[in-house]
């Protein structure tokens, strides 16, 4: 395998895990009290952070994998699962915003 596939591989790999791993934890502490549910998301998302870093510091090491296609490929695919996320959130606002708006009925 070419290195710059394996380094988009382990880029599009990378961005996933930490998209479901945000969206497990948010699952999580949303059943908890809101300082809690608060605390818990914050330092997750500076044990993921740090976690991509080190990723990212171990294939910079690496001779047989592009650091640049990594790179590449986890922004790529990170900013696209973001756009999906915030897309469905919308949705869901737009939907609920209507429902609630007196004189407009959902459809």
């Amino acid at each position: 395998m070419t290195p710059w596939i394996l380094g988009a591989v382990i880029g599009i790999v990378l961005a996933l895990m930490n998209f479901l791993a945000s969206v497990t934890l948010s699952s999580i502490a949303i059943r908890s009290s809101k300082v809690v549910s608060v605390a818990l998301l914050l330092g997750t998302f500076l044990g993921r952070l740090g976690l991509i870093f080190l990723v990212f510091l171990l294939v910079a090491r690496r001779e047989g994998i592009d650091l640049a296609s990594t790179l590449l490929a986890f922004a790529t695919c990170f900013t696209i699962l973001l756009i999906w996320e915030v897309l469905i959130y919308y949705r869901k606002f737009r939907f609920l915003r209507q429902s609630t708006q007196p004189g407009i009925h959902a459809q």
